[in-house]
């Protein structure tokens, strides 16, 4: 019994690993275009000297300071949605990850997924899936880190991102 315990945990985290490297995977590709922002960049970002006066730059840096990695994809390339398609499907699983919203829009089926934190309100990571292959860009954003959940589509707005529309609304529906 202890043995297939040790086994079950080796392939649950070897699982995740291969998840993940199928994740990376899409930032060489010529069809991709990626963002990748690590966390000694955040802690950059977090040390630029802004106006004290400014309290909507206070709020974005005392969120930034909690964030270990954004990863941003996106693609018009069919073959590469799909392909990103079944890595977040792995992914999901690999990570078990919740289905927090689903929603149909314009042709596009967006997907938000979390990974709980110190509680329902501070996650470890987001990912969100906008599958476009009926409309014209299939997007792949995760973060990760100690994120409120009060605090995504503000984030999203700051960072500029394709796609943050799709974020606005995913976490409008769970907030409901």
């Amino acid at each position: 019994m202890k043995k297939i315990g040790i086994v079950l945990v080796a392939m649950s985290v070897s699982l995740c690993g291969f998840a993940q490297k199928k994740l990376a995977d899409f930032e060489g590709m010529d069809q991709v275009k990626s963002v990748v922002v690590n966390q000694k960049m955040f802690e950059l970002m977090a040390k630029v000297k802004m106006d004290d006066s400014d309290k909507e730059a206070a709020r974005y840096l005392a969120m930034i300071t909690k964030l270990s990695q954004l990863t941003f994809y996106s693609t018009p390339d069919k073959h590469t949605a799909s392909e990103m398609k079944s890595v977040v499907n792995q992914l999901v699983v690999a990570e078990k990850m919740t289905e927090k919203s689903r929603i149909s829009d314009n042709g596009k089926q967006i997907f938000f997924y979390t990974k709980p934190g110190e509680n329902e309100m501070l996650l470890s990571e987001i990912l969100l899936f906008v599958d476009g292959s009926t409309a014209e860009e299939t997007i792949l954003f995760s973060l990760r880190g100690t994120i409120d959940i009060n605090e995504i589509a503000f984030l999203s707005e700051r960072l500029k991102l394709t796609g943050k529309e799709s974020i606005q609304k995913a976490v409008k529906g769970i907030k409901k």
